[in-house]
């Protein structure tokens, strides 16, 4: 088997393609394949071309789905809040998404001073902070409190995250209470 590998690999070299190095192995009843192993073109190079091409293919198809899944852009979260308010009222806030997703968090800091009613949301109460994991959701709300003596002006600030990237919930960011 030496002899024919040296064979072939001197033949390549002195010029002949591998196709009539083939021809001439089949000429004298050899299996020409074997040039095909012994030039590295056989069986492993198409299993390594084949890996190769799925690989792309791979590559190509995670990619569409991540567009699919989190287009650029294609969600916002607009906070409204109905003030002014009278103090000791219960006003609800709507947070209102727009626009197409699979899955989606945001995250509301609330004023200290105000005390939060919420459903269907993880409350920190310590952190000031509600928690909603959304699926296929076109808002959420919940009701503060107002503190029932006291007037003032309160900030709310609040983020979603959407495709990996951290954004900013736009719209009203302000109560305020007064008589």
């Amino acid at each position: 088997m030496e002899d024919i590998e040296r064979w072939i690999k001197k033949q390549v070299e002195s010029g002949y393609t591998p196709q009539e190095v083939k021809d001439s192995l089949e000429e004298s009843g050899r299996n020409p394949e074997i040039v095909d192993e012994v030039l590295g073109g056989g069986k492993d190079a198409s299993s390594k071309r084949s890996y190769l091409y799925g690989a792309a293919v791979v590559v190509i198809f995670l990619v569409a789905i991540t567009f699919y899944f989190y287009p650029r852009g294609g969600v916002s979260v607009t906070r409204s809040i109905d003030s002014p308010r009278r103090p000791g009222s219960t006003p609800e806030i709507v947070l209102n998404v727009d626009g197409n997703y699979r899955s989606l968090v945001i995250e509301e800091e609330v004023p200290e001073e105000l005390d939060v009613i919420a459903q269907n949301a993880e409350v920190d109460e310590e952190e000031n902070m509600i928690k909603w994991e959304l699926e296929d959701v076109e808002n959420v709300s919940y009701k503060v409190v107002t503190p029932g003596t006291s007037t003032g002006e309160y900030a709310f600030s609040g983020t979603y995250l959407y495709g990996g990237e951290e954004r900013t919930i736009q719209g009203d960011s302000h109560l305020e209470v007064r008589w």
